[in-house]
């Protein structure tokens, strides 16, 4: 069932997206442009509507050479992207969430009919990358990062001890380098993510039970305490 519905966004995105394209659909072709033709992260020379420094212009700026500035690239980088989010939701459902094949296809197939129910939705998901498609790629790959980290602790695993310390470092590494990068896109990725990722962590740990063991609890501020600071610096450095 999830790979039905996946096939058919992908047909959106291939077919019906191409019938359908304006202006608005323009902004992340053009921003790849810009920083192809400058060699720049940012083009001085270009207005940009939002500056994303870890934007959705980096998925389509290596087709730029293939295929010039066009359709061909426009597609193919959001191709790219529907494939990369259909694979944060299913690795968020197996990983994170330990569902059963099954329900991960459900969950998939939710997913992406959830953002894709009414045709401002479709352009916000499917005809460009902009803040709102990232922040909710962000989340989802945010949260299965948490959680993974979340459960490493609850199953006794810290980086402080264990044969796989190195492995817990990386995830914890992992985790904040990714909640530092997604929180330099300033406040359009605060309040997409930052704030969204900063909530869910804070709602799990206070109705976390009182019989839940002290390591646990801990381990819950310490995942929160790291996105947050992870988040301050991103968002600093993104301001600069």
């Amino acid at each position: 069932f999830g790979a039905v519905v996946l096939g058919i966004v992908l047909y959106a995105v291939v077919v019906v997206a191409a019938g359908a394209f304006h202006a608005d659909f323009t902004d992340t072709l053009l921003w790849a442009e810009a920083s192809w033709r400058s060699g720049r992260m940012f083009d001085p020379g270009f207005h940009y509507a939002a500056t994303l420094p870890f934007g959705g212009q980096w998925l389509m700026l290596p087709f730029l050479p293939l295929f010039g500035v066009g359709m061909a690239a426009h597609t193919a980088g959001m191709v790219l992207f529907a494939l990369i989010l259909a694979a944060a939701v299913v690795l968020l459902a197996r990983r994170a969430l330990g569902f059963s094949p099954l329900w991960t296809a459900c969950a998939l197939a939710f997913a992406l009919l959830s953002v894709s129910g009414s045709e401002k939705m479709r352009e916000l998901y499917w005809g460009h990358i902009i803040y709102y498609s990232l922040g909710s790629l962000f989340l989802t790959v945010g949260l299965t990062l948490a959680t993974t980290a979340l459960r490493r602790h609850a199953s006794g695993i810290s980086p402080s001890r264990g044969p796989d310390k190195r492995r817990a470092w990386i995830l914890w590494g992992g985790f904040c380098l990714w909640v530092f990068l997604c929180s330099v896109n300033g406040l359009q990725g605060m309040f997409t993510f930052g704030v969204p990722l900063l909530g869910a962590l804070a709602i799990d740990w206070f109705l976390a039970p009182a019989s839940h063991m002290a390591a646990d609890r801990d381990a819950h501020r310490h995942v929160l305490a790291a996105a947050a600071l992870s988040c301050l610096l991103g968002l600093a450095a993104g301001l600069l």
